[in-house]
């Protein structure tokens, strides 16, 4: 995975939940080591697609536990809409 792309999602995590930098790390759990609730994952969705331009399906964003599972995510949708 592009270590570029997991450092901007875990800026995003930083800057819209007022996280300390070094608790978001890649396998930073986002409930339980975050403490973010279904709330945040909305606030998390908007920011995301503010960002990158691109459309999270609700559905598969619940599926998402880990920090490196949303830069996972992020980077699979941005590659589906990259021109080929």
């Amino acid at each position: 995975m592009n270590p570029d792309l997991v450092r901007e999602i875990q800026g995003i995590f930083v800057e819209t939940f007022e996280l300390e930098p070094k608790l978001v790390t890649p396998n930073a759990r986002l409930n339980e080591d975050l403490g973010l609730d279904s709330l945040d994952a909305v606030d998390l969705i908007v920011a995301i697609e503010k960002r990158y331009g691109i459309t999270v399906d609700d559905k598969a964003a619940k599926q998402l536990r880990r920090v490196e599972d949303v830069a996972s995510y992020v980077a699979t949708l941005i590659a589906s809409n990259s021109p080929r």
